[in-house]
């Protein structure tokens, strides 16, 4: 169990940026790829689906800006649909995620970082990560910033960590283990993005990953 909190994110409370809404997108130029993901995301928060949809919305316009297209599906009907989605229903294969909206049990308080936010599974081939609501919650209200906002990069650091594999965290943008004044800054202008060389390393490791369900998908025909 200890190797698994490794890839946390936890949030430095320095400042405050009042009244921070949702960032319009950015004019830097998107990264044309054909490598695609599927979240499928269970939703066990108080988040209300319209916040939910707007978190999604953040998380795919990054993954989108480092070339890669995240579909998203609701395996707990938390946006207000009729039935449960039936994809998710169907084997995972090496590019899908399990995306887990939870409350922080009090087992896990005590074994995490001080105000960690997010937890991923470690691994090269990792599928699995969790996003602690009632901290997302607490923070950006706290932050005074937008919950779908703080939620989106949340969920968008998580998804890094299981894209990136071992090592995810660096020194600067949306990979850092803690967010400051400065990088709180660039989440509101819509500027806290993965690097130009994690972008990279992402995008080989979702071909990676593409490959090894191409391989897994004749193995069973076979």
């Amino acid at each position: 169990m200890k190797g698994a909190f490794r890839n946390v994110i936890a949030l430095s409370l320095l400042s405050t940026i009042n009244g921070a809404g949702i960032p319009a997108n950015s004019s830097t130029q998107k990264v044309e790829t054909n490598l695609n993901i599927t979240v499928r995301v269970y939703n066990r928060s108080r988040f209300s689906p319209e916040i939910l949809l707007q978190a999604q919305e953040q998380a795919a316009s990054i993954l989108q800006r480092a070339g890669i297209e995240a579909s998203w599906l609701d395996c707990l009907r938390s946006t207000g649909k009729s039935s449960r989605n039936t994809d998710c229903d169907r084997r995972p294969n090496a590019t899908d995620i399990e995306l887990r909206l939870v409350p922080l049990s009090g087992a896990l308080t005590s074994a995490l970082p001080k105000g960690a936010c997010g937890l991923a599974e470690p691994g090269s081939l990792g599928q699995f990560a969790d996003v602690f609501s009632d901290c997302a919650e607490n923070q950006s209200a706290v932050l005074a910033l937008h919950p779908a906002l703080l939620l989106g990069h949340v969920i968008a650091h998580e998804i890094g960590h299981l894209l990136l594999g071992e090592n995810a965290h660096y020194p600067s943008g949306l990979m850092k283990i803690k967010w400051n004044q400065n990088d709180l800054q660039r989440m509101v202008q819509g500027d806290l993005l993965f690097t130009a060389q994690q972008s990279e390393r992402i995008r080989n490791n979702v071909l990676a990953r593409r490959e090894a369900s191409r391989t897994a998908t004749v193995d069973r025909r076979d």
